[in-house]
């Protein structure tokens, strides 16, 4: 019995794509029957434009085919990401609070026991992730100062914040992007631990909050919605689709929330770059790029430029970052959605 050669995986992707951007090409100019070369010639630009990405400068233009396949895709605006952004929820007061306190080098448990009594929800997360913690105790935890002392604060600390930021996900299409939150925040905080120049608190910041774009993406008209569906369920990567209909991508929308939240400029930058390292100074883009690659979130269409690049700007070896042992905290896991 003859078997069909294994296709090599990136290009396995690549054909997908392509052949996802002819038929959505196809569809938005209305193309006949025999122009179908000329669909291809866009569809393969258009492919090319963002495989090459990487090694572009920032103030290379597309060329001539990419614009009008871009030209065509598009169905949404950054006007229509900023009305998006402005219909977001205001970002959560006890997130803020808790937010101050690990960014500060000078804080107690009695501050946590002040923003965990503000509200009863945290204080409840905060009482469950104590009692269901690795070291059951023997006797049920009911009081925050307890549960502060017997899990520690620095983790009471992230379970609080988390539990803050978790609402904003609470729609039933999000929770995907919540789930993949935590483990990018645990995943993140690990690899600052190895890489000692990122401070690992904002590295478990950063990976709860990379994804908060997906919020601002879910406001955007409902046309971008079914060409995005379309395309995705048609194998191409979700940031190419979101850039190719739109021009910017989930990574940029956060960026743009978290500066009207007043978030720190390091952290802003590091979510709007997380896909695209190479074009932030800082580490925490790479750091989160890397976390993205350990969570297999297939995000993005794999780029070996940008792997080493994020790698160097670390100091790690591929070596090394395949050889990491990164331990989940079932006190942040204990925060999933049922």
């Amino acid at each position: 019995m003859a078997f069909a050669p294994k296709l090599d995986p990136a290009f396995e992707g690549q054909c997908r794509r392509i052949a996802a951007w002819s038929i959505a090409l196809e569809r938005a100019a209305g193309f006949s029957a025999d122009r179908k070369n000329e669909v291809l010639d866009l569809a393969e630009a258009l492919d090319a434009h963002f495989g090459w990405e990487p090694f572009s400068d920032a103030d290379d233009k597309p060329d001539q085919f990419t614009e009008i396949a871009l030209a065509c895709l598009e169905v949404a605006t950054t006007g229509d990401l900023d009305r998006a952004i402005q219909n977001l929820p205001v970002f959560p007061l006890a997130a803020q609070r808790a937010l101050g306190i690990i960014l500060s080098d000078d804080w107690s448990a009695g501050d946590l026991e002040s923003v965990a009594g503000t509200d009863q929800a945290l204080a409840a997360h905060l009482l469950r992730a104590a009692n269901s913690w690795t070291h059951s105790p023997r006797q049920p935890i009911v009081t925050i100062p307890h549960a502060i002392t017997y899990i520690g604060a620095e983790r009471a600390c992230r379970i609080l914040y988390a539990a803050a930021v978790k609402p904003l996900f609470g729609s039933p299409r999000l929770r995907d992007v919540w789930h993949h939150s935590l483990a990018a925040a645990e995943v993140a905080e690990s690899l600052a631990e190895f890489c000692h120049p990122v401070d690992r608190k904002k590295a478990f910041l950063a990976g709860l909050i990379h994804d908060i774009g997906g919020l601002a993406m879910t406001g955007l008209p409902p046309k971008f919605q079914a060409l995005f569906e379309h395309l995705t369920a048609s194998g191409c990567e979700p940031i190419l689709a979101e850039r190719a209909i739109s021009g910017f991508s989930h990574a940029q929308a956060g960026a743009r929330a978290l500066r009207l939240w007043n978030f720190a400029p390091e952290l802003s930058e590091a979510v709007e770059f997380h896909h695209a390292p190479e074009k932030s100074d800082g580490q925490l883009a790479s750091l989160l790029y890397l976390t993205e690659q350990w969570t297999d979130s297939s995000e993005d269409a794999p780029s070996a430029a940008r792997f080493r690049f994020a790698l160097d700007r670390l100091g790690l070896t591929e070596e090394q970052f395949e050889q990491l042992s990164i331990p989940m905290d079932r006190t942040v896991t204990g925060l999933h959605f049922d």
